[in-house]
Parts: C-alpha cells; structure tokens; sequence
C-alpha cells in the first residue's frame, strides 16, 4: 500500500529540547519539574524540595553532556536519576530516546513505556513510543497507539493522517479508509482527502471506489475542473457518452477558454459520429494561444490517422494545421508538418514552400533536403533551382543518394555523359537502401556507357534495371532502340519494344523504335504502318521520325 501522510518525526523529537527549557526554568526559577506531577501534599515551591531540585539540574547536565556527543556520561546521569527517584518519568523517555538513535529497540520501548506509566496523558512519550513502533514494523500496534493518540487529541488533523498510514502499512485498506472518512465528516470533503481515498481503493483493486471518490470531488468542487475532465474521459472510455457530456459541458461553463476542453469535446463529436462539430471544436481549441506549437501539431496528428488523409478528411488536416502555420510559421517541425500534408495532396509547388522555409531554421535534417527536392521536381520548378538545392544537399549529405542521383540526371540531358556517369556510379556504390533509386539508377547507367560506346557495359546495366522493374517502358524502349542501332540481339530488341506499344499504344516515340527495329529486320512492310502511326502522332514534330518514314517506305517499295 502506499504510506499517504508521515508526520514529522523530527517534531517529535524537540520534546527533548523542551524538556531542557522547562529543567532549565525549574532550576533558575521555580516550579514544577517537567515530567513531574504536583501532588497536593508536596510544597508548590521547588526550592522546598531539594532533592527534586537537584535532580532537575542533573537533568541538566545529562542533555548537556548529550549535546555535546557524550552519551555515555549522559545515559550514565539518566540511570543514576532513575535510580534515586524511579517516579521521574522524564528521565525514562529520555534514555529511551537515547536507546532508539543506538538502534535498540526493544530496550527503547521498556524505558519509554515506563515513561508512559508513569505519566499516561504526556503526548511526546506516545509519540516516541509511535517511532519505535514504527522502525520494529510492529504496524498493529502502531496503529493502536495512533488509535489512542487521535482519541485523545482528536481535534489534530495530521494524527488522522498516521493512524490510516499506519493501518496502510499493516495492509489494512478499509480501517484507513474509515479513518479517512472520519477526518471529511469532521473537516469536509477534501481535495487531499479524497485523493488518498483514491489511491487506496486503487491499490486494494476497487476502481469502483476509486472513481466514487473523483466523483464526489467534482460535484463538491465543481468550479476545479480537473475533475469533471477526469470523470468524462473515463465514462468515455465506458463509451456512456451522455454522461461524458454532461461533465464535459461542466467544463467547458467554468473555463470556455481552456484549450483542452475543446480538443476533448471533439474527441466526444469524433465518437458521436458529428464530424462538423468535432472540426469546431478543434479549431476553437488551435487558435487558442496558450498552447505550444508542438502540442498542437500533436492534437492534428492524434487526431488524423494516415488512413484517413484523403479527400475531404485531408483538406479538413490542411484547414487545421493552416491554423497552426498563422500562429507558429517560424517553426521548422509546423513547416515540416505543413510541407508533407501539402505534399501528400499533391501541392508539390505549396509543399516545396514549406520546405523552404524549414531549411532557412534547421538545415540539419536530410529527409528535409530530400522532400524538398521530390516537390521541386514534382511542381517542375526551374532546373536550375532544382540544381543548386541538390547541390547545397550532396555537399552536406554526401551518403545520401538522391541528391547525387538528380546531379547525374541533369549531367546525362546535358549530355556530359563522363560526369553523370561518375556521379551515377557513385550512387551505386553508396548502395540503394530498399532498393531506392536502384533500377533508375542502372537504366541512366545504360544511357552513359552507350553514349560513351562501352556497349556490353551498357546492356549489362539495362539487364540489371530490368531485372528489378521488367515493364519500365523507358528503359525497355531505350535498351531496344540502342540494340536496333547496334544491330544487335534484334529479336531481344523488338520484343522489349512490343511490351512498350502495348502500354502506349499511341506514343510516336515507342512506335517509331518498333518501326525501326522491323526495319533493321528487313521487315519493312510490317514496319510501315506503325512508323505511319508514330509520325501521325509526332506531335513535336521530329524530323528524325520523318526520315524514319522515308527510309522505310524507300525500303518496302513505295
């Protein structure tokens, strides 16, 4: 069980240095010695009594010699005081007290009973024999000293709290509670009460009980909203959504302003099946400016699951996190968030915006770097924008590959065909994680040694492009039209082309390479057609397919 409340041992252990105050006032001044009654047929005057007087002094000189680190000589004066007046109680807690700090117990706990014999209403002797208790782990006793202690000062709240400690500590749950509940019929329904009435029922296994107590805490205090918030989440849970309403809009009548309310409701509108009211609340609750910019980018992403992020549940994420961009644009993680939305709806122009203004913060993170890049070539922005960030990004992030990749991409339409393919060989020697970039990679790899005229290096890397993506119309077509100048393996070439016109069966482009390849068979009738077609459909208007067309038709005749 947990231990709820501990007094203050070491209040009670200045019991010892009010009995030298009072010693010290009885010596210098008069008076009854402490721990000492008044009997009716003694003086009233100390100085009558000198044999007590002394005594009391000796007192004196035991805490003395105590204070001093002599505990010896002092043990030595409280035996000799118990010794000349047995009746002198104050000497017996003392010892006690003595023998409790060596770590004997058991001799601590003879001598301070013997005190409380002598003197059975002195509080500070109880309160040390609750210490030894205590520290034997003797928790039934303990708790019936603490019994006869609250009985005796009932009107002492922290004696409530040690005697259900102590009853917690002997794993007695219900006889702490029953204590508990006698401090809220005298004192009130608490919040500290309450919450330790909680715990307790919690640790005995009665969550029952437990939310009984949050209960009775948001109907005593229902302007403490914590604990209506605390009752709707869990009728939530139980899916009792009405009686979740009902402390939810508890809430939200004393703090219309917390953010959290707000964010709870739509929560329950999510559950009821109200979408529109459920955006409500999320905005209400995003525009308030109390809450960070991460704990709203966190209500958004709890909120959407990636399933749901497509048409209108997408645009409504976008109209939610555009609340959050007016509010925290400057933050890279908001830009981040915003950018890869944008990016999923396909705003790739909007997306890359994003991403700008995340690297001008935080350079730091690559996955940034790249998705910019994927957005700029996805919105077709200027080669040379393009370019230069994918350039700033190899220099930075030299291991990742798609930065090097586009370098080579742009190197190979440049037709500088010994950089890019340098810089594509660098990509296959990074290696492609999951295979990315990898057959795209091999297919520009094909390109630059053909233009280089290492050919078998050439078809080696289309094979090895093909063998990862077999139906890539680019690489088949290419692969096919370099076999077909070449002259070589035609009957591989012209089955690679066939898969390309079946796909795009008006392409000019894949019908010339097909055309071609017919022609290079001497099947130029065959060919004639579909060379006819890819000129129809030229619509750059290519003089090559042109010249294609006459040398075919030259060929079959015509």
């Amino acid at each position: 069980m947990t231990i709820i409340f501990c007094f203050n041992t070491a209040v009670r252990r200045m019991a010892r240095g009010v009995m030298v105050a009072v010693i010290v006032a009885a010596c210098c001044g008069g008076g009854v010695a402490y721990g000492q009654k008044k009997n009716k047929t003694e003086k009233t005057s100390a100085v009558a009594d000198e044999a007590l007087l002394k005594i009391d002094c000796q007192m004196i000189d035991a805490k003395t010699q105590e204070e001093i680190g002599n505990k010896e000589g002092a043990a030595r004066i409280y035996r000799k005081i118990m010794t000349e007046r047995p009746s002198y109680a104050a000497a017996y807690y003392e010892l006690g007290g003595m023998m409790l700090d060596k770590g004997a117990v058991d001799s601590a706990l003879i001598l301070t009973q013997k005190a409380i014999s002598l003197e059975k209403t002195n509080l500070w002797y109880r309160l040390q024999e609750t210490e030894i208790y205590e520290r034997m782990q003797d928790y039934k006793r303990l708790a019936k000293c603490w019994e006869e202690i609250v009985n005796q000062h009932n009107d002492v709240l922290d004696y409530y709290y040690e005697l259900a400690d102590a009853y917690l500590m002997d794993n007695n749950g219900e006889k702490a509670i029953k204590v508990l509940d006698r401090i809220e019929k005298r004192y009130g329904v608490s919040e500290t009460v309450s919450l330790h009435q909680k715990e307790i029922w919690e640790a005995m296994g009665r969550s029952d009980k437990a939310l009984d107590e949050i209960e009775q805490l948001a109907k005593a205090m229902p302007h403490e909203t914590k604990y209506s918030a605390m009752m709707a989440e869990v009728y939530m849970k139980r899916k009792d959504y009405k009686r979740a309403k009902q402390y939810y809009d508890q809430v939200l009548k004393n703090n219309p302003n917390d953010e959290f309310i707000h964010f709870s409701l739509a929560n329950y509108y999510k559950h009821t099946g109200d979408r529109a009211a459920a955006h409500r609340e999320l905005e209400q609750g995003l525009r308030q400016p109390t809450l960070g910019c991460m704990e709203k980018l966190h209500v958004i992403s709890s909120y959407f699951v990636p399933s749901d992020l497509q048409g209108e549940r997408l645009k409504e994420a976008l109209g939610l996190t555009a609340i959050v961009t007016e509010q925290c644009g400057d933050e890279p993680e908001v830009a981040g968030f915003y950018g890869s939305l944008l990016m999923y709806d396909q705003q790739y122009a909007e997306a890359s915006g994003q991403f700008k203004n995340l690297l001008r913060t935080d350079s730091s993170r690559y996955e940034s770097w790249e998705m910019l890049l994927v957005c700029l070539n996805m919105s077709q922005a200027p080669r040379k924008e393009v370019h230069d960030y994918a350039k700033r990004a190899a220099k930075l992030f030299p291991l990742n590959i798609m930065p090097t990749y586009i370098l080579g991409m742009h190197a190979l339409m440049d037709r500088d065909y010994r950089e890019a393919q340098k810089l594509l060989n660098r990509c296959e020697m990074m290696g492609f994680r999951h295979g990315y970039l990898e057959p795209q990679t091999y297919s520009m790899l094909g390109d630059c040694y053909y233009w280089l005229g290492d050919y078998s290096r050439a078809w080696k890397y289309f094979d090895k492009a093909l063998k990862i993506t077999p139906d890539d119309i680019g690489t088949l077509n290419n692969y096919a039209y370099y076999l077909s100048e070449r002259g070589e393996q035609l009957e591989k070439a012209l089955q690679m082309s066939k898969k390309t016109i079946e796909q795009e069966p008006e392409n000019a482009t894949y019908l010339d390479t097909y055309a071609w390849i017919l022609h290079k068979m001497g099947r130029n009738a065959e060919a004639l057609p579909y060379m006819e077609k890819a000129v129809k459909h030229n619509d750059e208007n290519s003089e090559t397919l042109t010249e294609h067309l006459r040398i075919i038709r030259e060929a079959a005749g015509e």
